[in-house]
């Protein structure tokens, strides 16, 4: 497994393009609009200004691939021509700190990362230490429900007393702080459907973020972003026609992609008593069943796997309900 910061890893996607002779990059430009035919059939490019001298052009294109973060304006800019698009949130109020760390060069941490996920209803908080390049640490503390963030590096270390873990505690003890404390609020879940718009023009594919931001502690947005783009060669590879069906077929595609990620995270949510909501039978059950899957994998190492598998998107929920595992669970609850 590699693991480096997002810094690096878009260090490294840049060089790649940088290697690619017909990818353009277009620097200090501003997207302000899109150009949509006068039937409103199609998307055939975008509105721009640089941002440098201020001059606007109109960018011609046959496919606009929006990939802007949870900030997308496509939402607005559709609406500009009376198109809706729907959202469906999902309250969490999330705060997640982070500060980075580096260890004495003869030391390293026990174990590639450290997680302690939240436990609702007794904790809900949240600790990662992310092993990333040049011997140095990112350590992720979360919160939901609008719990106070730690602002000051004294804030921080009373966060990391009061979870009364002793390995973060030995860790900071002995980590050298090399960064400021960053701190991220997100009120909401929320997913865009722009798969159940009816009238939607052809050629607008909006992917990762601008689409569906996840709750980013499960660590899944990356994942299903590098997942749609994959379905988007794939869709590329093999139609003729860059037509309405074209576009129809990707958000059927990426919509299929978004729903497990999407289900987990919004279902599990409901745990924390101030983020209750009402559930249907199959949420209910969920809920219950990966409770059992949780305390299964503190013991059994097969669980354990299976349970990162599904949770990294590698392979469907199905993959807990093997026999084996079903047995465990069983066997469990005649304890």
């Amino acid at each position: 497994m590699i693991q480096q910061s997002r810094l690096l890893l878009e260090w490294h996607i840049q060089k790649r393009m940088d290697q690619i002779s017909n990818v353009i990059i277009k620097f200090g430009t501003l997207v302000e609009g899109l150009l949509v035919d006068g039937k409103l059939n199609k998307v055939c490019g975008v509105k721009a200004k640089c941002l440098e001298t201020g001059t606007q052009e109109e960018i011609q294109a046959d496919i606009v691939v929006d990939a802007s973060g949870f900030g997308s304006k496509s939402i607005a800019w559709l609406r500009e021509y009376n198109i809706e698009v729907q959202e469906e949130k999902v309250r969490i109020d999330l705060f997640y700190a982070t500060k980075m760390f580096k260890l004495k060069e003869n030391e390293k941490l026990d174990c590639c990362n450290m997680l302690m996920s939240p436990s609702f209803p007794d904790n809900p908080y949240g600790v990662l230490i992310q092993t990333i390049e040049d011997n140095r640490y990112f350590v992720n503390f979360s919160g939901y429900a609008n719990e106070k963030a730690p602002q000051t590096n004294d804030e921080f270390y009373d966060f990391a007393e009061n979870l009364s873990i002793p390995n973060v505690t030995d860790f900071l003890n002995k980590a050298e702080a090399i960064s400021d404390i960053k701190t991220y609020k997100i009120p909401y879940q929320v997913r865009r459907r722009f798969d159940l718009v009816n009238h939607l023009p052809e050629g607008l594919l909006v992917v990762g973020d601008a689409q569906c931001r996840f709750d980013p502690v499960f660590g899944q947005g990356v994942s299903v972003a590098a997942m749609e783009a994959h379905q988007l060669q794939l869709l590329l590879q093999r139609r003729q026609r860059l037509d309405k069906a074209f576009t129809q077929q990707f958000y059927k595609e990426t919509a299929n992609i978004i729903q497990t990620p999407w289900e987990m995270t919004t279902t599990e949510i409901s745990r924390h008593p101030q983020l209750k909501r009402k559930l249907t039978i199959k949420q209910k059950f969920q809920l219950w069943y990966t409770k059992q899957i949780y305390q299964l994998s503190a013991s059994d190492s097969d669980v354990y796997i299976r349970l990162v598998r599904v949770m990294n998107l590698i392979r469907s929920p199905f993959h807990l309900f093997h026999p084996k595992v079903l047995l465990a669970v069983l066997l469990m609850r005649k304890k």
